[in-house]
């Protein structure tokens, strides 16, 4: 294994955040495999809520795609698509936020009687001029009318433990129609970087 690591600059005087970064990382050798389904980055996950907003607007689909941090020279902007007359369509595209790094969409009148396939499209633009595709694909799943409602609950899961499979896999077998996150879900502490209780000085983090 081959890296290089250098001094950040600017670290905090009481090193409580992170200290060290990677570049031109190049790993090689036969207990090494890539697996592309493994990757995790640029988006990390989303979010959604479906709602009646009983007005003009009817439904209303609200959804949160996060990814890591991004660098100031990176693409700041993340594209949500839905499939129309048989191709992807993209709805709204809108810029991260630098201080969450998280992009919001809002898309009112939607069909809530339907499961609707979605993605979320993040076009990552490499050093040497090359770019690539980024997606994250999911389901907006449909009103649920005339039934009970199925509710996961979640809580006090710590990064020692990430990913936990157990309830990963029981969760998508439960098909919720809500998933219900009652607190600490994140903690501060993870991967050695502190409490930020500002915005960076350097307007990303």
């Amino acid at each position: 294994m081959l890296y290089q690591t250098l001094d950040i600059p600017n670290a905090p005087e009481d090193k409580l955040g992170c200290r060290y970064r990677f570049s031109d990382w190049i790993m090689q050798g036969e207990a090494f495999s890539v697996n592309e389904q493994q990757k995790f980055g640029p988006i990390l996950w989303t979010m959604y809520t479906l709602s009646d907003s009983r007005s003009e607007e009817g439904f209303v689909m609200n959804l949160s795609a996060f990814t890591g941090p991004m660098g100031v020279y990176d693409n700041n902007t993340i594209s949500l698509q839905v499939i129309k007359n048989g191709a992807w369509t993209t709805l709204a595209t809108e810029k991260l936020d630098p201080d969450a790094w998280v992009a919001t969409f809002r898309v009112p009148n939607w069909n809530e009687t339907v499961v609707t396939p979605y993605r979320v499209v993040y076009l990552e633009k490499q050093r040497d001029g090359s770019e690539n595709l980024d997606i994250y694909l999911g389901n907006i799943q449909a009103n649920p009318v005339g039934k009970k409602l199925r509710m996961a609950s979640l809580t006090c899961q710590n990064d020692y433990a990430f990913p936990y499979a157990p309830v990963a896999d029981n969760v998508v077998k439960m098909k919720p129609d809500l998933v219900f996150f009652s607190g600490d879900q994140l903690y501060e502490s993870h991967g050695g970087f502190g409490v930020v209780r500002a915005p960076s000085k350097l307007g990303y983090t």
